[in-house]
């Protein structure tokens, strides 16, 4: 009896045998195993000893009894304590807000919010590829879908713009690995999260490396050995696969996460590194680059921003000119007619651009403006081209100057622009010469030019054109025949001028996007054009309006009394001095 116990155990012994290894389970079975009926009785037997003895060990040891929750603290009768007061915690105290256009110091200023960078940037996708891995001791393949979400999140900073890439991710695998001994089916479920930070400092584009959170979950659908279904035993041989492959979960979910970490971090940074390396090299080639050509590149570029938008300030000159406009400022479509309603305010706008009156004096002052003759032909063959080019204007009909005049820009203060209230007050310095006749002494060419809206244009018109002649102290006397006749030729030439009001973007990377001009104000020395993000959707263009009365108002550039306040004038250039009079 002993003898056959001792032969129906090695025989047990040699039918299943677990080896564990990190790669998994191996499974070795005798398949060729035959034996007697006295030899199968006795491992029946054996078996269920083995299955028996440890129900009678889990009946030695006491069940746990749930105990009674702790009486409160206390003598008996007391009241338990309760929550405590309100008043007696005290929150932290709120971080300040902070006025982020207080820190501009430039002529131009751009703002960006974060919810057209969301609408621009954010995109899903979906990918599904198969899946064949070779690891060691074991062959992997099956398919996996991807599923990603790229959101874009603003960080308050002082120190450059910052946004992060914030890309989410689920995964959803159907895998089978196989090895000699067994083949194990799993289903993963994995999600992960992944940002990528971006710094702004208004010249380059930085990025640091991407931080990648992997939550995997993997579930043990099945296992089969190459054994299958035994005499007596039946599926014991799979089922012991499965257990072990399921008690190997966490482990299995360790090796999976890593694996998907390594895979995620170099292809996430690298394709990120790879668009914002172009955008950098698109805006060093075709910006910075054209404006060192141009001679008026920004001596001082910063970049900032706040929770929820971007902010760029750009300076050309040594001077800081603070940003001053505390309270909303008017529409200048209320210059044209003051009974128009002005569009709703736009205060969240997506995109504003701010511009200060002294950046057209800087520039003529950097492209060396002063001194340099010019036609007025070949002036008007230059807004010509432009209007051609960038508006719907035609420019065909419209007659040169009957005789050839020369103009001849002055050596001081030769272009100044001054943002009124309600009106923009372009103003030229220079000399007239009609062909072989004298030149004139200066003259002073104040052009006031207001701003409409209609359903796809901006319409510049010039409502004001007067031409004064400057004494030896350079204050403007009354205009004579000379400068009224240079007056009426200047106002019949410049015509209303129809600018689109939206901006398709490059459509091969943002396809049916633009931006639309919402408003445009004026006052306090800026300029503000705020746009919004809209949808090509709709025609982009539509005939040019027909061009209606215009509703006279108050000339505000003409010589006043002496008891009347004077118009701001220009008392000097960039390089000597102040570039307006103090304001009244």
């Amino acid at each position: 009896m002993r003898e056959s116990i001792g032969k129906a155990a090695d025989t047990v012994k040699l039918l299943i045998t677990f080896v564990h290894r990190p790669e998994g389970i191996m499974i070795v079975c005798c398949p060729n195993l035959r034996l007697t009926r006295f030899q199968g009785s006795t491992l029946l037997l054996v078996l269920v000893v083995t299955l028996v003895a440890p129900i009678r060990l889990w009946g030695q040891f006491p069940i746990p009894r749930p105990q009674r929750p702790y009486p409160p603290m206390g003598p008996p009768g007391a009241a338990v304590p309760g929550p405590p007061p309100p008043n007696s915690f005290v929150p932290p105290a709120a971080e300040p807000p902070v006025d982020y256009r207080a820190a501009y110091q430039g002529e131009v200023h751009f703002e960006f919010s974060e919810q057209a960078l969301k609408t621009l940037l954010a995109r899903q996708d979906v990918n599904s590829s198969p899946v064949q891995e070779v690891v060691p001791g074991a062959v992997i393949d099956g398919l996996q879908t991807t599923q990603t979400r790229v959101d874009i999140d603003c960080q308050p900073s002082q120190e450059g713009a910052k946004f992060l890439f914030i890309v989410n991710g689920h995964v959803e695998s159907t895998i089978t690995a196989r090895t000699a001994q067994a083949e194990v089916l799993q289903q993963g479920n994995s999600v992960f999260t992944a940002t990528k930070p971006v710094l702004l400092d208004g010249e380059k584009i930085l990025t640091q490396k991407a931080v990648i959170q992997v939550m995997p979950n993997q579930r043990v659908m099945n296992a089969r050995t190459p054994q299958g279904r035994l005499p007596i035993f039946g599926r014991l041989a799979d089922r012991i696969a499965y257990n072990a492959a399921v008690a190997r979960t966490p482990q299995s979910n360790m090796i999976a996460g890593q694996r998907m970490l390594d895979k995620l971090q170099p292809q996430l940074d690298s394709e990120f590194d790879r668009q914002l390396s172009e955008a950098d090299r698109s805006l060093q080639n075709d910006l910075w680059a054209r404006l060192e050509d141009w001679n008026v590149a920004p001596q001082q570029k910063s970049a900032f921003s706040s929770a929820d938008r971007l902010y760029w300030d750009y300076r050309l000159t040594e001077k800081m000119i603070p940003f001053n406009v505390a309270v909303p400022l008017p529409d200048l479509s209320q210059s044209v007619d003051p009974n128009i309603v002005p569009a709703p305010s736009t205060s969240q706008s997506d995109l504003e651009v701010h511009l200060h009156e002294s950046l057209f004096a800087t520039i003529a002052a950097k492209r060396s403006l002063a001194g340099r003759v010019i036609s007025l032909n070949n002036l008007k063959a230059i807004v010509d081209r432009f209007l051609s080019a960038y508006t719907d204007e035609d420019v065909s009909s419209q007659q040169q100057f009957p005789v050839p005049i020369d103009f001849r820009f002055a050596e001081t203060a030769p272009l100044v622009a001054l943002f009124e209230e309600d009106h923009l007050s372009l103003q030229l310095r220079g000399t007239f010469q009609a062909g072989n006749l004298p030149g004139t002494e200066i003259q002073q060419i104040h052009l006031k030019i207001s701003a409409s809206f209609d359903d796809s244009h901006i319409v510049f018109r010039t409502v004001g054109v007067d031409v004064f002649e400057e004494d030896k102290e350079g204050n403007p006397e009354p205009p004579g025949l000379t400068q009224s006749a240079i007056a009426s030729q200047l106002k019949a030439q410049l015509q209303p001028m129809h600018l689109p009001r939206t901006i398709p973007l490059p459509q091969e990377k943002f396809p049916g996007k633009a931006f639309r001009a919402a408003e445009l104000n004026s006052g306090n020395g800026w300029l503000i054009a705020s746009f919004v993000l809209a949808d090509t959707a709709v025609p982009l263009q539509s005939p040019v309006p027909s061009n209606q009365p215009v509703t006279p108002i108050p000339n505000s550039l003409t010589p006043v009394p002496d008891n009347s306040v004077p118009p701001r004038t220009f008392e000097g250039s960039p390089e000597n001095g102040p570039l307006f009079a103090p304001m009244p």
